[in-house]
């Protein structure tokens, strides 16, 4: 039993490097593309591509209808079954091939019948929306075999930010850089297929079983809908609302958070099917442990990196996207802070909510933050523009976590999570502060980004480690073992 759970706690750590090391990938991508087509491409073209492809987004989640958190927790629960995991496999899939068809249909007639404009671009954009009928990465999140997408999805990402900078020349490349991205995404669906054979296979089912998915995927599609609307709404609504170039800061500030972002998914997509698995078994203490160190990890993780890019935002932002994108530097350090929001909700929500099967409550929050992002955009954004949807966007993000707390206050020891992680937005104010000044006493930019950067790691980690070393030794003692390794490697 002992080398079973040895076991187990590798394979969490292995398929969080995997889920990491492609998140730092994805993370270093846009640290090469966004800058190039800020400066090739523009500002307008930049907020053209992120409105038509927010209203792709909005039908490829029709298509989706719930399938990546169901078809996970699903194929999670019978994975040892090979019989059952063909079986839930086939259901989920050929409901999948159907809703994609449906979204498809749908798409085209809301192209035909309420867009005017960037008609080329939406007709493209429709191949999207049909290629979610090959996506089946939920099948991987469910086996856990996160090693193939990574693998999969670095090649193919590094093959897409070759052909931007080879193809995409000047501001008429807009289209160009539509049809790389739309490639990229079909070669990324198409390519997980090459190891199914190895995870499951095709069996018949009948049409009574593959619609009995049909009511739990709706359910979790409300949220997914619902999150979408304060999510990619934004753009939608800038787009309507204010102006091309509006919607461009706003994309260009968002993208940097959510390439950030990555690191706090890429932990939760490891752990919930891990969560379920031990749910299911009746593990609930060793559940709700592994949820407090999530819980830690996450505030600590996120505080670091949102006072962190606050801290060097007036000088990243200029050599980063250049001069036409100075008015980021207002936008991005109040939408950092959402970091932290999102991670505790997601915490909660990936780790507790959804392993126990209680999507009604997911279903809610996620309506609560809809309705309270249409509501704040619908006031802010035609009198503040981008501004205003960065308001909307972290009342939403307010209320979901509020929310998601008040719901588990009883069940989770909320309070003890939090005491053990309140003092990581301080350090990270220190740090901020502290690296700012920085900033301000050297003149050369690429220096004193470099200087502001490595003094914000070794401050926040310095602070943070003498905290968890006197107060949580066990969680140090976790985050310490694997550089411990490393350093008796060095030693032999």
């Amino acid at each position: 039993m002992e080398q079973n759970t040895d076991k187990k706690k590798t394979s969490v750590k292995r398929n969080y490097i995997y889920n990491t090391l492609y998140k730092v990938l994805t993370m270093i991508t846009p640290l090469i593309t966004a800058p190039f087509l800020a400066r090739v491409i523009g500002k307008d073209n930049v907020g053209i591509f992120s409105y038509t492809y927010a209203i792709a987004y909005n039908f490829s989640l029709v298509a989706k209808l719930g399938l990546i958190n169901y078809g996970s927790r699903s194929i999670a629960r019978v994975r040892d079954d090979e019989t059952r995991l063909a079986e839930t496999f086939s259901q989920i899939y050929y409901l999948q091939v159907i809703t994609s068809v449906i979204a498809t249909i749908a798409y085209y007639c809301f192209v035909r019948l309420f867009t005017n404009d960037y008609t080329t671009i939406f007709l493209l954009n429709g191949i999207y929306v049909f290629s979610i009928a090959f996506d089946i990465d939920w099948l991987f999140y469910g086996t856990e075999n996160f090693k193939s997408i990574s693998l999969r999805n670095a090649f193919i990402k590094i093959a897409t930010v070759i052909a931007i900078i080879l193809f995409v020349k000047t501001e008429n490349g807009l289209l160009t850089y539509v049809i790389i991205m739309i490639v990229s995404d079909v070669l990324k669906f198409a390519a997980i297929w090459l190891g199914f054979g190895k995870t499951t296979k095709f069996v018949k089912v009948a049409f009574r079983e593959i619609f009995r998915h049909l009511k739990p995927c709706a359910i979790l599609f409300i949220p997914v809908i619902a999150t979408s609307v304060y999510r990619s709404m934004d753009k939608i609504m800038l787009g309507a609302l204010s102006d091309m170039g509006q919607t461009g800061l706003y994309e260009y500030s968002e993208k940097i958070v959510y390439m950030l972002l990555g690191f706090v998914t890429s932990l939760e997509v490891v752990m919930m099917p891990r969560i379920s698995n031990m749910l299911e078994k009746g593990n609930k203490d060793a559940a709700l442990k592994s949820i407090g160190h999530s819980m830690t990890f996450v505030i600590a993780l996120t505080s670091a990196m949102a006072f962190g890019i606050s801290g060097i935002t007036s000088r990243f932002i200029p050599l980063f996207y250049g001069e036409e994108f100075l008015g980021c530097i207002e936008l991005l350090p109040p939408l950092a802070m959402t970091l932290i929001l999102i991670g505790i909700a997601n915490v909660v929500r990936t780790q507790y909510i959804m392993p126990k099967g209680r999507d009604i409550i997911y279903v809610i929050s996620t309506i609560i933050g809809a309705v309270v992002n249409l509501v704040v955009n619908w006031i802010c954004i035609p009198l503040l523009g981008a501004k205003g949807a960065v308001i909307g966007t972290i009342f939403a993000e307010l209320s979901v976590a509020v929310y998601l707390l008040f719901v588990v206050r009883k069940e989770l020891p909320l309070l003890e999570y939090l005491k053990n992680g309140f003092v990581f937005p301080i350090i990270g104010l220190i740090m901020a502060v502290a690296v700012h000044f920085i900033g301000t006493a050297i003149e050369n930019v690429v220096v004193s980004l470099i200087v502001q950067v490595t003094a914000g790691i070794l401050l926040f980690g310095l602070l943070s480690g003498l905290y968890l070393k006197r107060f949580q030794p066990e969680l140090f003692a976790t985050i310490m073992r694997p550089f411990r390794k490393i350093a008796r490697r060095f030693k032999k």
